[in-house]
């Protein structure tokens, strides 16, 4: 004998399109919220890309800057070996120093890097890390730099003559200098080249450093410079 499937009645059917319809709804709203948290993401990461954009650009300026100040630091340091290698009487005018700027580094974070990752790309999100890196290593050198040029300032002050242990120091920190503008220099032009790939660049114009106290000639003078 033949068995029949049984049918389903109006209930049944009725309750089977109300299961499919939940289920429907269900996917729908998953596949919604899905786009909504990727839209989320790429917003943020679109922000922290932008902030992060504006923090290197003003790293750039800090960069040209020092590359602009270079040529002086050079300068300035060679006038000061000679002066060293004579018989110096101080106090000097415009013995002058690097300039020396704070930048924020707000935007970099590991939570950044692995939103961006899925955004940027690796490759581009590398060389993020790198010039944000490179920042890091630069602010660490400036800062020793400075404290090489606050004791070359010492050549300001009046009564205090250059000899025995203070000339080596001075000596010292003149060859400090020296290296550390060398580095600094070379990290500033490779970290611009590292920022321009990833399309960012200074926000004004080349920096003017002429009129400066590190651009002037070192002179002699009869009161400290302010």
């Amino acid at each position: 004998m033949a068995l029949r499937r049984p049918r389903l009645g109006k209930s049944g059917r009725d309750f089977l399109r109300e299961v499919i319809i939940v289920i429907i709804g269900v996917v729908i709203a998953l596949a919604l919220e899905e786009v909504a948290a990727s839209w989320r993401d790429r917003t943020r990461a679109h922000e922290i890309r932008a902030s992060m954009d504006e923090e290197l650009s003003d790293m750039v300026t800090v960069f040209d800057l020092r590359v602009a100040a270079s040529r002086c630091i050079i300068a300035k340091l060679d006038a000061i070996d000679r002066v060293l290698a004579g018989r110096p009487t101080p106090p000097f005018r415009n013995v002058g120093r690097p300039p020396f700027f704070f930048s924020s580094h707000g935007a970099w974070s590991s939570d950044a890097a692995d939103l961006l990752a899925r955004f940027i790309g690796p490759a581009t999100l590398r060389t993020y890390g790198e010039a944000y890196q490179g920042m890091a290593e630069f602010a660490a050198l400036a800062q020793h730099e400075q404290d090489e040029w606050i004791i070359l300032q010492t050549l300001e002050r009046t009564g205090e003559p250059i000899a025995g242990d203070r000339r080596w120091r001075l000596i010292e920190a003149a060859a400090g200098a020296r290296n550390s503008n060398a580095l600094l220099t070379a990290i500033a032009e490779q970290m611009n080249q590292r920022i321009a790939s990833l399309g960012v660049h200074a926000a004004g114009g080349a920096p003017d450093v002429r009129s400066r106290p590190l651009c002037r000639p070192l002179e002699p003078g009869t009161s400290p410079q302010p």
